[in-house]
């Protein structure tokens, strides 16, 4: 936490931690006062990248609800440099603009300068990731201040990130509500958040809903081919070199290409990298830029091969299969019943999956190898591949009970009404 130095004795900083939450309740208090009798609530979204937006449905339910005003703001990522910091806040302002959001970028790079989120006047902020690479002024400078939301950015099915840096910061401690997408995210947090997560509320994940919800008359977005093939993703973790990586892809990254070109005439492709993937692999010392540019180049260019680093439902619901090794895509998948197949190493450390994770990694057929990775591929080509049993028992399990009767976006939004008309 920027606010309490680290010279600090432990004892020291759980009390400033602790003292820190009892003031945020107490704001939150305030501000539940000034907006309780208003008519119409004015919700501000921080966005950083378009790849983790995972409350579009809340959004566009709160645009056709006239108790909300919603407004995303682009906010920046600044762990990257200023270079990157400029190219990804002007994809996300691109890519809300298509939507045709409201939507304001954060910053005025003719005169270098930012937006005070306290000049849009809002009554609800709502978060799209939980960590400080941003400018103060778009964190911790707003979770003091305002009546704050979170939906995590992924699915929570991993433990490649620490229990504490998911529940536990300081952030999460200091939200008025966070949406927490199962069952296991609600039990781990009573059990690590120092709040013991009085202010999360099970919804199921709002980014899945539209993978529920028939393809029927979309607009393709899929490279078109002069005949038809099945539709490959391949969708690689950034976590390159990392012990407690996840990441299979110095290991895979030529040899995928190779299928692509061996099965050129019976498949095509999406390269799906995790958003860092890219920068990652620049710094590699085997990888570096031109390498790597030349890699992404291959994917997006190659006749029977596409590049896709935004969103992602529709390239799930279009596709035949998925082949990868990340994180949240272990649960989002399953939700289009499609084979699925898994990257796992012999090299990665024990206890990457939580117990949630690992009933999800149970609907899927695993490689260790690249005779694996290519067996699923000439089974899904042949129309052998079928979804396994504990695909659709999971889907029974996880998925029917929080997501066919209700969805998370109407609860999260009957949710705000309720705890704003109440005042708590």
């Amino acid at each position: 936490m920027r606010y309490i130095k680290k010279i600090l004795p432990q004892p020291v900083k759980n009390y400033i931690k602790i003292m820190l939450i009892w003031i945020v309740r107490l704001r939150h208090v305030q501000e539940l006062k000034r907006i309780k009798e208003k008519e119409r609530i004015k919700v501000v979204f921080l966005a950083i990248h378009e790849s983790v937006w995972k409350v579009d449905s809340v959004f566009r339910k709160m645009l056709d609800d006239p108790f909300f005003d919603p407004m995303v703001l682009v906010c920046p990522h600044v762990e990257y440099g200023h270079e990157a910091m400029v190219e990804d806040m002007e994809k996300a302002y691109s890519y809300f603009s298509r939507k045709s959001y409201p939507v304001i970028l954060s910053y005025d790079e003719a005169n270098d300068s930012w937006l005070r989120v306290e000049d849009l006047k809002p009554d609800l902020v709502f978060f799209t990731r939980p960590y400080d690479r941003t400018r103060p002024e778009y964190y911790e400078h707003v979770f003091y201040k305002y009546l704050t939301c979170y939906v995590p950015y992924f699915y929570l099915a991993t433990s490649h990130i620490r229990e504490e840096d998911m529940f536990n910061m300081h952030f999460h401690n200091a939200m008025w509500k966070i949406f927490m997408p199962h069952q296991y995210s609600m039990d781990r947090a009573k059990k690590v958040s120092d709040n013991n997560a009085t202010n999360c509320v099970l919804t199921g994940y709002p980014s899945c809903e539209s993978l529920l919800v028939k393809n029927e008359g979309k607009k393709g977005v899929w490279k078109e081919q002069v005949c038809g093939k099945k539709k490959i993703i391949f969708a690689p973790h950034h976590s390159i070199g990392a012990a407690s990586g996840l990441s299979n892809f110095i290991e895979y990254a030529e040899f995928m290409v190779e299928l692509s070109t061996r099965y050129r005439n019976e498949t095509q492709w999406s390269f799906k990298p995790h958003r860092i993937l890219k920068y990652n692999l620049h710094q590699h010392p085997d990888w570096g830029k031109e390498k790597t540019d030349k890699y992404f180049s291959y994917w997006a260019f190659s006749e029977n091969t596409q590049l896709d680093e935004g969103e992602y439902n529709e390239l799930f619901m279009q596709s035949d299969a998925i082949i990868h090794d990340s994180s949240s895509f272990i649960v989002e998948y399953l939700f289009v019943e499609k084979p699925c197949l898994y990257l796992v190493s012999d090299k990665q450390q024990p206890g990457l999956k939580n117990n949630f994770g690992l009933k999800a990694l149970k609907a899927y057929y695993l490689a260790r190898e690249k005779s694996d990775i290519e067996s699923f591929l000439i089974s899904v080509v042949d129309g052998d591949c079928s979804i396994k049993p504990d695909h659709k028992q999971f889907l029974l399990d996880e998925v029917e009970p929080l997501y066919c009767h209700d969805s998370p976006s109407d609860k999260i939004l009957r949710t705000l009404k309720g705890a704003i008309s109440a005042g708590k």
